[in-house]
Parts: C-alpha cells; sequence; structure tokens
C-alpha cells in the first residue's frame, strides 16, 4: 500500500456527520431523497443540507441513483466501512492509533515515508486522526528500543561516576544526548558526542572512563540506527578495545551491550558466524556474574544467538540455547522477564517449524501468544513474520485465526493480521478499507512467502 485512503473517522472539515448517518441508517442505508433532506433539514437550513449533500456526493461517501423526486442517496462503500468501524469501536482515536502503530511495524522506512504526506494531511484535517496519531506516539513500547533505554541507562550510570568534571556542564551534555535520542535526531547525537569529544581531547585524563564509553557507545547505537553498520562496529569495537578488562560494573554493561550490539550489526552485514561469535562473548565473559545489570545483556546474546543459529540452520543447537534462556528468565526483572519469554517461545516455535514438526510449533505458538506482550514493536515484527512463515510451513489459516483471536485485547491491535487470515480462509470481511489495504498487502507478503 503506497497511500491511505480518506480519513477513517467522521468529523472535522470532511462529512457533515448527520447526513451520513442519516444516509447510513435508512434501510439498505438508503432514503429517498426528499426524506433524507427533510429529515436533516429539520436540524438544519434546506439550502445547508442540500451543499452537505452535494458534497458527500462530489466525494464519494453517497451515491446519488435516478432523478427529480425519484431521487435516491445511497451510502458508498467506504462511507459504510467506517460507520461499520464506529459501530464497532467507541473510541475512534483507538483504531487509529492501533492502525498506526501496525503499520509502524509492518511497512518498510521508505513506504511510510511515501505515506508520509497523506498521513499529515489527513491529521491536520481530523481532529480523531490527530488525537490517534498522539495516542500511538504516548504508548510507544518500552522494550522495542530497548537498547535506546538502556543506553540511557548506562549514561545515566556514567554520569554519577564523572564527579571528577563539572557537574553541570556534564548533565547539559547527557540531557542533550537524551533529548536526541527520544527525538530520533540520530544525526545530532553524533554530533554532539563528536563535539563533547573535542572538548575534552586536551585533557582525556580528566574525563573519566565510563563518559568516554558511553560516549562512543552512543555514537555507535545512533551510527546503527542510522544503517551505517559498518561506522557502528568501529565503535563498539572502541568501547570494547578500550575498556574490555574493566571491572567496574558501569563499564561491564557497556561492554556486554557494546559486543550484543556488534553482534546485531554484523548480522545486518550478513555476518552471522561473526555475530554468533560477539554473542558467545557476552555470555562467556558475564554469564555467571550476579550484577543485576548485566542478566538483560546476557539473556539479549542468548535470544541473538539462538536465531542466528536458525538462520544457518543450527536447530539443534538453538533448541539448546532457547533451554539456557528459559533457564535464565528468574534471573531478570519483572517486565524484562515476560519480554525475553516471549523471545525464548517464539525461537522455539522457529525451531520446529523448521524441524518440521507442525504440530509441535503450533502448539509452542498457542502458548507464545499467550505470553505476546501488546504495546511491543519487536514483538509486534516477531508477530508479523512468524504468521507468514508458519503458513508456509503448513500452518491453517482458520487455526491461526481461532488462537489470535482468542484474547480480544491482544485481537485489537492484530486487526489488519487477521483480517488478512480470515480472507485467506475465502471468509468475505467487513472491516474499514484502511484494514483491509494493509490486510491486502500482507496476504501479498503471505503469498511470497509461500512461493519461496
Amino acid at each position: 500500500m503506497r497511500s491511505l485512503p480518506d480519513p477513517p473517522v467522521i468529523g472535522g472539515n470532511f462529512f457533515d456527520r448527520e447526513l451520513q448517518i442519516a444516509a447510513l441508517n435508512a434501510g439498505n442505508w438508503r432514503r429517498q431523497g426528499e426524506e433524507l433532506l427533510r429529515h436533516c433539514a429539520a436540524r438544519k437550513d434546506i439550502r445547508t443540507v442540500s451543499t452537505l449533500l452535494r458534497r458527500l456526493v462530489n466525494r464519494g461517501a453517497v451515491i446519488v441513483e435516478g432523478t427529480g423526486r425519484k431521487r435516491m442517496y445511497v451510502a458508498s462503500e467506504r462511507l459504510y466501512s467506517i460507520y461499520y468501524k464506529l459501530r464497532r469501536e467507541r473510541d475512534e482515536a483507538a483504531v487509529v492509533a492501533n492502525l498506526i502503530y501496525f503499520m509502524a511495524v509492518f511497512y518498510s522506512k521508505a513506504e511510510l515515508a511515501e505515506m508520509s504526506d497523506r498521513l499529515i494531511a489527513e491529521a491536520a484535517e481530523s481532529k480523531v486522526i490527530r488525537e490517534g496519531f498522539e495516542r500511538a506516539i504516548t504508548e510507544q513500547p518500552q522494550v522495542g528500543s530497548v537498547f535506546s533505554n538502556m543506553a540511557r541507562s548506562s549514561i545515566d550510570q556514567a554520569s554519577n561516576l564523572a564527579t571528577s568534571m563539572d557537574p553541570e556542564s556534564i548533565k547539559r551534555l547527557f540531557e542533550e544526548i537524551i533529548t536526541a535520542l527520544d527525538e530520533g535526531a540520530f544525526e545530532k547525537v553524533i554530533e554532539t558526542v563528536d563535539q563533547a569529544f573535542a572538548a575534552w581531547s586536551a585533557n582525556w585524563s580528566r574525563v573519566p572512563e565510563p563518559l568516554i564509553a558511553a560516549g562512543f557507545f552512543t555514537k555507535a547505537l545512533a551510527h546503527e540506527q542510522l544503517d551505517d553498520y559498518a561506522v557502528a562496529l568501529a565503535s563498539y569495537d572502541e568501547v570494547i578495545t578500550r575498556f574490555g578488562d574493566s571491572d567496574v560494573p558501569a563499564l561491564q554493561v557497556l561492554i556486554a551491550l557494546a559486543f550484543s550490539k556488534k553482534g546485531d550489526a554484523q548480522v545486518k552485514l550478513d555476518e552471522i558466524t561473526l555475530a554468533l561469535a560477539s554473542y558467545d562473548e557476552v555470555i562467556e565473559c558475564f554469564g555467571s556474574s550476579n550484577v543485576p545489570a548485566l542478566q538483560f545483556p546476557v539473556a539479549w546474546a542468548l535470544c541473538q544467538k539462538g536465531n542466528g543459529q536458525i538462520e544457518i540452520g543450527h536447530t539443534a543447537e538453538a533448541l539448546q540455547t532457547c533451554e539456557e534462556l528459559e533457564r535464565r528468565l528468574d534471573t531478570l526483572p519483572r517486565d524484562e522477564k515476560a519480554w525475553i519469554g516471549w523471545q525464548a517461545m517464539y525461537m522455539r516455535v522457529r525451531v520446529l517449524m523448521v524441524q518440521k514438526k507442525r504440530r509441535g510449533a503450533m502448539d509452542a505458538f498457542r502458548s507464545a501468544y499467550a505470553a505476546f506482550p501488546l504495546n511491543d514493536d519487536e514483538a509486534m515484527r516477531d508477530m508479523q513474520m512468524i504468521v507468514p512463515e508458519l503458513i508456509a510451513s503448513g500452518a491453517s489459516e482458520r487455526d491461526l485465526v481461532e488462537i489470535l483471536s482468542s484474547d480480544k485485547g491482544k485481537s485489537g491491535a492484530l486487526a489488519p493480521l487477521i483480517v488478512a487470515l480470515r480472507e485467506r480462509t475465502g471468509e468475505e470481511v467487513r472491516a474499514p478499507v484502511e484494514v483491509l489495504e494493509v490486510a491486502k498487502d500482507i496476504n501479498k507478503h503471505i503469498d511470497a512467502k509461500t512461493a519461496n
């Protein structure tokens, strides 16, 4: 899908709500022209009603049939779709927020960029769309950008140790970097760190090591977000080379994260074997540590190691990694435990699919769905990947619909995916046009996966 249809809500400057509802509520959403005007004119001036009705016709929301006194007004399919959504979901902004969130994960950055002008224009015209956008932004997942959050956490730790420098200037520096990270201004992150390094270069001996390490790590993270993986690798290596032997907990956290993120960048560069070695460094160096802040980096390294083993066909080893990961769950705080638990279950489903154990994979998927975390972009991306893979391996769309529809709270967030699966069963699905268009793209993706 390259652009969105007309706005998915009634209101603002787009439509007159009363006229639309009058057209929709009549039998089969029809009403004689004069009767419709009389119905609405009870509340509005007849000329105003006529003008608004012509506007609806011009915009394709209402279709005219017949002429003169036999003229009839019929709600278009697009308008009925909007009405259907409003009947099903009273919280209109929630519908928009769920759809925007699903799209943000499903589509690539380039595809979203192509849609952006239309999305912005629609948001400018519709209060509800704006509210939906605002809700989607406000409810951004906490773990999906986990390494940005971990970077901020490590920066804070470095700041606490940087007592030999002016506290106020350090505070301002960190606030500037954290703000840039939150805003996704990764070029500014790099520029800010480079400026700080230039200022410190005259007297490096006065700069605490955790502060230097945090600077290199944050630069690497920013380069990775900009898809500049080779430069990111160099910055991660700088952290590892300079501080790899440290026994300072704050530095150890950064080292562990640097190895894990180095592995992630190597995966992006299709260097899977090297990536597995990077993940093993984290596990071997810090797997026996009791430092609480190190437990998540080790767990994440196990997640990534297992997925890498699956990619190269080492499924038996991947299953062992999955079991090791599950044994470590109790070392994690509750939120991190829930998220890593989902990752372990997701890994097990993938292993069983590759091993062509379809029934076991479906049973594992059912268990994984029970642990599926809402409002998590990484988990949403996993779900969007695993369902087409399950279908390609022979899973039943009907069984998948049954599983995904079993939890109403989760099924709302997965509406386009569920609609796509229902359509694949041959069902004629009535849903908002926007959801149908995303479902169409999902089915193209599933077809491509199945063909391969």
